[in-house]
């Protein structure tokens, strides 16, 4: 009798194990064709959605990368893992405990622990919508590409939340963007993104524009295909806009925490500090509703930056 039971809990544990092994499922390496991802997936190497494919992450998902580990040593950083989608990728998520979700696999996760979602198909857009990504380098990289990322929260992520590169004309509509550790939005070679009705808070800096791009924030002449605006860009530890640009760039519409010019020009930089900067087009403010209310103070970041940082932390 005593045999028996000593078998059969051999037999339960064996069972238990093999079910814990079928239910972690590992990313592969390269996806050539149409799949689907559920339930909890882990990355432990770069994963590469080629051309013609798509990669459709079913609402509650969770995609979790092993921290600082890459085992294909390719992509931006042979250290960390990215997705990088050369097809498409198709992330709806739903709402409360539909929310797909992008995390560090940590068990104390930290900023830079994966190194990204990186978008690079110039025809096809992809979708990122009720999503959670965070403690990446850059949560989100339109390199060359104009995906939709709507009513998404990114945070904690080292470089950028989001980052859009070589004419990346993305659209970027109701998300939370706060506690980036350079910027929340970094705009640069040539990209024009189309920014409205998000909250760009608590990052050292909101927005960051370089050399020839031009993000429309808003306009009160609202077209099909710019941006109305009410963004709600306050209490970022710089500067909410920060234009390296010579380009004007056009930011009307939107709430401040402050319907007075000279508060909210103090915190944007553009030609009002160099002449050899474009201007940020602010006036008018969105005032519909009245005043917004401040965010939840944070801490400010351990350093402060005004330059990118030059290198991962390894």
């Amino acid at each position: 009798m005593e045999s028996m039971k000593k078998l059969m809990g051999i037999i339960f544990t064996v069972c238990m194990l093999s079910a814990a092994a079928f239910a972690q499922q590992f990313a592969p390496g390269v996806i050539m064709t149409d799949a689907n991802w559920s339930g909890e997936i882990w990355v432990k190497g770069d994963v590469v959605v080629e051309k013609g494919a798509t990669l459709t992450i079913m609402p509650g998902t969770q995609v979790m990368f092993l921290p600082v580990s890459d085992e294909n040593k390719s992509g931006a950083d042979p250290a960390r893992s990215e997705i990088t989608v050369k097809g498409r990728l198709i992330a709806q998520g739903t709402r409360n405990n539909g929310r797909i979700i992008f995390t560090s696999g940590g068990t104390n996760p930290q900023m830079n622990d994966w190194s990204g979602i990186v978008l690079k198909n110039p025809r096809t857009p992809s979708v990122l919508n009720n999503c959670l990504i965070e403690y990446a380098y850059k949560g989100v990289n339109c390199y060359g590409s104009s995906p939709e990322i709507s009513e998404c929260e990114i945070r904690y992520n080292l470089y950028a939340g989001i980052s859009c590169e070589v004419r990346a004309n993305a659209v970027i509509r109701k998300n939370s963007i706060t506690s980036n550790e350079f910027a929340g939005l970094v705009c640069e070679l040539a990209s024009n993104p189309i920014v409205e009705q998000n909250i760009i808070t608590q990052n050292t800096n909101g927005v960051i524009i370089f050399d020839r791009s031009q993000p429309n924030l808003g306009t009160v002449n609202y077209t099909r295909g710019s941006s109305r605006g009410e963004n709600l860009i306050l209490n970022n530890f710089e500067a909410n806009i920060y234009n390296h640009s010579a380009n004007d760039i056009l930011a009307q519409n939107n709430l401040w925490n402050t319907s007075n010019p000279a508060d909210i020009a103090t915190n944007i930089y553009d030609k009002r500090q160099n002449s050899a900067k474009g201007e940020i087009l602010f006036l008018p403010v969105f005032e519909a509703g009245g005043s917004p209310q401040p965010a939840i103070a944070q801490s400010r970041p351990s350093r402060p930056v005004s330059e990118p940082p030059s290198s991962r932390r390894q």
